[in-house]
């Protein structure tokens, strides 16, 4: 991993995978609360775990950027679930 040679790919891979997880997150959350757990994002807990769950769905554009040998891409995408891990360590200690 070489970040001095930073380009537009990563950070279009890192913007996409932030994306991603903010956009799955209430999507997460109005599934949960469709299944009766309404106040589940104030538990300190249960953030970092739907945080987790939301960061799976990095997998299918990581998985396709593999594929067409897009590397950059997939760099960005990996930083941004590090970044996702950072925030879930925050909420969970």
């Amino acid at each position: 991993m070489n970040l001095r040679n930073w380009s537009k790919e990563h950070t279009l891979g890192l913007l996409l995978g932030i994306f991603t997880v903010v956009i799955f997150v209430p999507i997460l959350l109005y599934l949960f609360k469709a299944f009766g757990n309404r106040q589940l994002w104030f538990l300190d807990d249960t953030k970092s775990r739907i945080i987790s769950l939301a960061c799976i769905a990095n997998l299918p554009a990581f998985h396709l950027f593999m594929k067409n040998k897009k590397y950059d891409y997939c760099m960005g995408l990996i930083l941004s679930t590090f970044l996702s891990m950072i925030v879930m360590l925050y909420f969970k200690y």
